[in-house]
């Protein structure tokens, strides 16, 4: 009798998988906790999915570059939310299907900086050696942005800085410009106060597609509870 409980006892602790750790980072108007729920443009279309696909998760704030080395090491069975599908990323973990198409990439740029007259693409703004780039380190950009970012000729200014910091950046003459989003784009601006006044932001004819976001997870995650995951999440609209 003894022998039989300790056998169930252990079959039943292997079949308690330990919850899925979900990683976000405080980024609006992506991702931003109130009053205990993770909000903004990502939190609830990622949340409603692990809730309705019944998965055991707990929550935790990070770090881009913290979390981003956690899964790409395999460290523990996590997922981070949002993240853009790239092949380096493929190679190290695991992606869901997506949860959300963001707006095209823009650039924010200096009120009267005579240096980008005229120049309305992105692969011409590159193509300028006189122009300094800011964009985030270890950042995608997507597909098309990262295939020219390591053949340009502008200087590429990689920053561990918050997106508010290069945006200061900018307003002070140490970068032409930077990449956001057209969805955090307006947040940025406002973050800064008056000073956000100083920036503009200018849309670019050859980026006109906004970049899918998925969840992105580590090696580890059950290929069955990521295949649960993604009959939970609606498909998006074209």
């Amino acid at each position: 009798m003894k022998h039989l409980v300790a056998v169930l006892w252990l079959a039943t602790a292997a079949e308690a998988a330990p919850p899925l750790i979900v990683y976000y980072e405080i980024r609006p108007p992506y991702t931003d906790m109130r009053d205990g729920k993770l909000e903004g443009l990502l939190g609830p279309p990622a949340i409603g999915a692990l809730q309705r696909a019944g998965i055991d998760y707990v929550l935790r704030e990070a770090p881009y570059n913290r979390h981003m080395a956690l899964i790409g090491r395999n460290l523990e069975p996590a997922c981070a939310i949002g993240r853009f599908k790239t092949a380096e990323r493929e190679a190290l973990g695991k992606f869901s299907e997506p949860i959300y198409r963001d707006q095209p990439f823009v650039v924010l740029v200096r009120h009267g900086n005579p240096r980008l007259h005229g120049l309305r693409r992105f692969d011409k703004i590159l193509a300028d050696d006189r122009l300094v780039v800011a964009v985030r380190e270890n950042y995608s950009y997507g597909a098309y942005a990262d295939g020219l970012l390591p053949r340009a000729a502008a200087r590429v200014l990689r920053s561990p800085a918050s997106h508010a910091d290069m945006a200061r950046m900018v307003l002070h003459q140490m970068a032409d410009l930077m990449m956001v989003t057209a969805d955090e784009a307006d947040s940025i601006r406002r973050s800064l106060g008056s000073i956000g006044e100083g920036l503009s932001i200018w849309q670019l004819e050859d980026m006109r597609y906004g970049e899918l976001r998925y969840f992105y997870c580590a090696r580890q995650v059950d290929d069955a509870l990521l295949r649960r995951l993604n009959t939970h999440i609606p498909p998006l609209p074209n």
